[in-house]
């Protein structure tokens, strides 16, 4: 397998947005507002999860073909920045980035999906390089906060144990609700992967490895030996 010839996106995001259909739904949940889950990937531009045929490859990405085969799949979305700060806004505002340079927390976007919908909804909200959710933090702690992630000051968790703690807060929601019947919020699961994410250096499971390799992808480019650019692409896809 050789390695599409063609720039990889800085900061591609793949937004999978997932409404339960009633049938899938408890009984309760019948009458209100159905649950949401948002997932965002992190530089995963769509011609990596892509087949020789234009189609979801359903051998290398199952579940993602799954999905694609009964929803609404959006071929021609793309990021509309090549920034976190800028694009992860525009995605939970559905506001075009401005000229301006704008600090990507709460205080500077009050108007964002969270807000909207935290007083009907139960969240569920992981972010990362964005501070949009809810938090305690007054708006100059949150700009000391954006500004040490900018300056790479900031340390995140490991994408494994994130993706564990979103996936036990969600099977604790279930549980609620379960107990609470009629009364319950409908969930807003929010998580932001910093996977693929360049230098790729997790393993399918979510897990680090060392050391990581910057070869085989220079810039937004493939290019180099045919061995690195394929130790590269696997990596990528990883």
């Amino acid at each position: 397998m050789h390695a599409p010839s063609r720039p990889l996106l800085l900061a591609s995001l793949l937004l999978v947005c997932v409404w339960i259909g009633a049938d899938a739904r408890p009984a309760h949940a019948a009458q209100s507002a159905p649950p949401i889950v948002f997932v965002i990937f992190d530089e995963m531009p769509t011609v990596s999860l892509l087949d020789a045929e234009g189609e979801i490859d359903a051998a290398l990405y199952p579940n993602f073909a799954a999905l694609a085969a009964t929803s609404t799949w959006s071929r021609g979305a793309s990021t509309v920045a090549t920034r976190l700060l800028e694009s992860v806004p525009a995605l939970l505002t559905g506001r075009m980035p401005g000229p301006e340079r704008t600090l990507s927390i709460r205080a500077a976007f009050p108007d964002n999906l969270f807000t909207w919908l935290e007083d009907e909804y139960e969240l569920n909200v992981r972010e990362q390089q964005s501070m949009l959710g809810p938090t305690r933090m007054d708006a100059d702690g949150q700009a000391r906060w954006l500004n040490e992630v900018r300056n790479d000051r900031y340390r995140g968790p490991a994408q494994d144990l994130l993706f564990q703690q979103f996936l036990e807060v969600i099977e604790r929601q279930a549980s609620v609700a379960a107990e609470a019947g009629d009364q319950a919020k409908p969930a807003l699961d929010f998580i932001h992967l910093l996977l693929p994410y360049a230098a790729w250096r997790h393993s399918a499971t979510g897990r680090l490895y060392w050391p990581h390799r910057l070869v085989g992808n220079i810039g937004e480019e493939w290019r180099g030996d045919d061995a690195l650019i394929e130790d590269a692409w696997r990596r990528h896809l990883n």
